[in-house]
């Protein structure tokens, strides 16, 4: 996983495991957006638009603002397959068939209070997901990306790129998939498997 610090362009590299403290913590998420984009085959922009196209969580909320989509609230469930138990981006099913079968960058520009984290998750719905990774925030903008494999498409449900705060509030700049290279041929299945439920989460 991969951190890109927009006010000193600094790329860090960071890993981390589902599970960090749960906690509350103060910060200023009161200055605007700063202008943002990123390299991205397919982008999510902080409109209002995008917050009515997410399927959001039980517990959580998304709402758009000046800085960006806000997705605030609290919530215990932790499940990576189906539509995720955050607050999704909606990958549609033209999207799905560009990013199946190749590696993707998933990558999220956000902030949050000092010390504050956040979940993210890839979702196909069918064929797998990415488990969450967790990223620390800063009061700043920054970029958090992360790749995946995505395989190839067999009915098309539309994938999910899902984000929990956990510490109740994260803010999105913009989020985006950045297609790389496509992932050798598979196996052929002959049947094609029944939407992922939480206990197919991996």
């Amino acid at each position: 996983m991969r951190i890109l610090v927009l006010s000193t362009a600094l790329v860090l590299s960071a890993c981390g495991e589902m599970g960090g403290a749960d906690t509350d913590a103060a910060g200023d998420l009161s200055a605007p957006a700063p202008t943002v984009s990123i390299d991205a085959d397919i982008v999510f922009p902080a409109s209002q638009e995008t917050v009515d196209a997410m399927i959001v969580g039980e517990g959580l909320s998304a709402a758009y603002q000046d800085d960006g989509i806000v997705i605030t609230g609290r919530t215990s469930e932790r499940n990576s397959a189906g539509t995720t138990s955050g607050a999704a981006f909606v990958v549609d099913e033209t999207q799905e068939a560009e990013v199946g079968g190749h590696t993707v960058t998933m990558k999220i520009v956000a902030k949050g209070p000092e010390g504050s984290q956040m979940l993210v998750a890839y979702s196909t719905n069918e064929r797998g997901n990415s488990n969450w990774k967790q990223f620390e925030l800063t009061p700043d903008f920054a970029e958090y990306s992360f790749d995946y494999d995505v395989k190839s498409v067999l009915r098309g449900r539309g994938d999910y790129l899902g984000v929990i705060p956990l510490n109740e509030t994260v803010t999105i700049a913009t989020a985006g998939l950045a297609i790389g290279e496509a992932l050798p041929p598979e196996e052929p299945e002959t049947e094609a498997p029944a939407p992922e439920t939480e206990a197919d989460a991996e």
